[in-house]
């Protein structure tokens, strides 16, 4: 699967499980570099740049729960061949849930990036072509950005 693919799954879903109730978003937002200057983004732009906020607190709250991850179960964390279910750790064998709940690091950072797909779509970003952008401004970077740590 594409980030493009992705993006557009992972919004569609968002919208279908009601996390967009409420907001006019297109189903297909027109992209960014579409437009010459943010005076012609459609009015309808409005709506999600007022989500923003609440979107970003999400993405946070992932970001945090990979630290809840490690501090819980530094030494389970960051296997993939677990899964949590209830209040204990499970092999896919012995998991009756299908498909099982994925858990620890490789479950948050799914939801960082399932997140970021979802919002670069309702705003219309292409986000395998921001990403791309930012890699080759990174590799023009100093050392370190030029810091210390």
């Amino acid at each position: 699967m594409t980030l493009e693919e992705m993006q557009r799954s992972v919004h569609a879903n968002a919208r279908a499980h009601g996390f967009w109730e409420g907001c006019y978003v297109p189903e297909h937002a027109p992209r960014l570099d579409q437009f010459r200057n943010l005076a012609e983004v459609p009015l309808v732009r409005a709506e999600v740049l007022k989500q923003i906020p609440e979107k970003v607190a999400l993405l946070h709250s992932e970001v945090t729960e990979i630290l809840e991850a490690y501090r819980e179960h530094p030494d389970k964390c960051d296997r993939d061949d677990l899964f949590y279910v209830g209040d204990e750790w499970r092999t896919r064998e012995q998991t009756v849930v299908s498909p099982p709940k994925p858990a620890g690091i490789r479950e948050e950072l799914a939801d960082i990036i399932i997140r970021c797909g979802d919002l670069a779509e309702a705003l219309g970003i292409d986000l395998s072509k921001a990403v791309r952008q930012k890699m080759d401004y990174n590799a023009t970077r100093p050392f370190k950005h030029g810091k210390t740590c």
